[in-house]
């Protein structure tokens, strides 16, 4: 270390706000230190803005935490897509059948602790592999098979499955290939459901170029 970066260092080292500031910049890297990351965790910006609007009552602990959950289900819904989950769809036969509306009113014990403990590690690894490259939206994928025909297309098939009652992937992947010439994927009712009209949000915009 030469004298110039050893001054530069020195300056930081004794300047507890500049420090301060640095590290707050990668509080995920302070892991080994749970104290000082709380404490930087907790002055961030935002996580006041979140205590203040809890005490003004702008929405409850439960209201983001349900908001939370929401993002959490749609993530694991994509990472499930690729996975083998053929070790749970037999359980799940077994126990229904062709009754497939008697899923919903499965119970853990129906369909195994195990099965489900091993669909979660499968998910948690399948999470990690999507961390570098995994795109926010699917028509930013520039790898994998993605329909990028469709999602062109996407708020046509959103406003047939919302107000025009193709609420199930089959009536609105039939819907789509009768009258857009094009498949929906498996995700997009998912993917509506959580993000709502697609028109509404600024990356597809640009992505298709949409105008009114």
């Amino acid at each position: 270390m030469d004298n110039n970066t050893r001054a530069e260092l020195g300056d930081i080292l004794t300047d507890q706000s500049k420090l301060l500031e640095l590290l707050a910049s990668n509080i995920n890297a302070l892991e080994s230190y749970p104290n000082l990351q709380a404490y930087l965790s907790s002055n961030n910006q935002n996580s006041i803005s979140y205590r203040k609007a809890l005490r003004e009552k702008k929405f409850t602990k439960e209201d983001y935490r349900y908001a939370i959950l929401e993002l959490l289900d749609w993530f694991g819904y994509k990472a499930c897509i690729d996975l083998d989950m053929d070790f749970i769809i037999n359980q799940v036969a077994e126990k229904v059948g062709d009754d497939i509306d008697a899923i919903k009113s499965l119970t853990i014990k129906d369909v195994g602790a195990d099965n489900i403990s091993r669909l979660l590690h499968m998910m948690g690894e399948a999470i990690y592999a999507q961390v570098d490259d995994q795109p926010s939206f699917p028509w930013e994928a520039t790898k994998g098979q993605t329909n990028h025909a469709f999602w062109r297309k996407c708020h046509l098939a959103y406003d047939a499955m919302m107000h025009e009652g193709y609420s199930s992937h089959y009536k609105i992947n039939q819907w789509c290939q009768a009258t857009l010439g094009v498949s929906c994927p498996q995700s997009f009712p998912k993917f509506a459901r959580t993000y709502g009209d697609p028109r509404l949000i600024e990356s597809w915009r640009t992505w298709s170029d949409w105008k009114e």
